[in-house]
């Protein structure tokens, strides 16, 4: 069975009612000596789009939903009072190694903690665990994940003793699949031995995914996507999450189409300003790496297409995924992909 996708879910009972209401209030109380009473029926007056006299604002007032996107642009830290908690299924083991590395701080105490990123506050984590669960057809449900094998052609198989039995000729993805078959069959016969899962997991392979539970205020999510919505930084791990993440967010306000805001863009002119992987995709331009470089970089770092065309292109195919990925990524980041404006 082909492995299952990655799927994000907003657990039930974890969504704010009105995010946007909640971070204006927050905001607007520290601009004013209004009641809360007041505040809220400015607030509905503003979403209505009804005027009113200059005297109802609060100097450098805005629309609360202008106000919510400049908080998710900018560095303010009150948008760490909303919190959301995403169930995340069929992530692997490889990815959550990755992902409980952006749990920013260690608490050691009550008193004391170790913060590796100064400024941002902790995210949580409990995953599903593979104790109890009994993962015997873990290959046969697709609870597995496959990386990119790029050789599709037929290779030999060099048999030493003690290797399984296998076809003289296999493709790097049909030998990947056959030894996660392997693993399989020997957690079948451990437990068919009367061991528990808990032993038999020993087996597994990082590649085994599960279900994990991600709770996050929005300055977290915020610090997260602005490092993990680049064009390469491991997007074959958290493009699908961050996507996942955007796709529940939007449902319940469009504006949080903010957050997929790539690390190249500065937080105070909301244009581009250098890119991080400027290494990176200068390696893929001269093939040295078998990516595609990014668009924005090629536009604004490197001179443009005219000039690297041919040597962007070289290989066949390339110009087709360039194409869509530009595509992709405007669609992902709301912004055009060469200037990096937003649209």
């Amino acid at each position: 069975m082909e492995r299952k996708p990655f799927q994000v879910t907003l657990s039930p009972g974890s969504v704010p009612e009105n995010p946007v209401k909640s971070l204006w209030m927050i905001w607007e109380q520290s601009r004013c000596d209004d009641s809360v009473e007041v505040m809220e029926l400015r607030y509905n007056r503003l979403m209505k789009g009804d005027n009113q006299p200059e005297s109802d604002f609060p100097v450098d007032n805005k629309h609360p939903n202008d106000r919510f996107r400049v908080m998710l642009e900018m560095e303010i830290p009150i948008v760490e009072f909303i919190h959301f908690s995403f169930i995340l299924d069929n992530i692997p083991v490889s990815f959550r190694e990755h992902l409980v590395r952006h749990r920013v701080g260690t608490k050691i105490g009550p008193q004391s903690g170790v913060d590796d990123d100064p400024g941002v506050t902790d995210a949580s984590f409990w995953s599903q665990t593979s104790r109890v669960r009994d993962l015997q057809n873990f290959v046969d449900n697709g609870f597995y994940y496959t990386p990119e094998l790029d050789n599709t052609e037929l290779k030999p198989i060099s048999i030493s003793k003690g290797s399984p039995d296998v076809p003289s000729g296999l493709t790097d993805l049909e030998v990947y699949h056959k030894s996660l078959e392997s693993v399989q069959w020997g957690y079948r016969e451990l437990r068919s031995r009367g061991y528990k899962p808990e032993i038999c997991r020993e087996l597994l392979p990082s590649s085994t995914t599960h279900r994990i539970a991600w709770h996050v205020n929005l300055k977290s999510l915020k610090h997260i996507f602005s490092h993990r919505s680049c064009w390469i930084a491991m997007a074959n791990y958290w493009h699908p999450v961050i996507r996942g993440v955007m796709s529940e967010l939007m449902k319940i306000d469009p504006v949080f189409s903010a957050l997929a805001t790539p690390p190249c863009i500065d937080r105070q002119t909301n244009k581009f300003k250098s890119c991080s992987f400027a290494h990176e995709n200068a390696q893929r331009l001269s093939k040295k790496d078998p990516g595609i470089p990014c668009s924005l970089w090629i536009h604004q770092e490197a001179g443009g297409m005219d000039k690297n065309y041919d040597s962007m292109f070289s290989v066949p195919g390339d110009h087709e995924l360039f194409t869509e990925m530009s595509a992709d990524f405007q669609t992902f980041w709301c912004r055009n992909v060469t200037t990096g404006n937003p649209i």
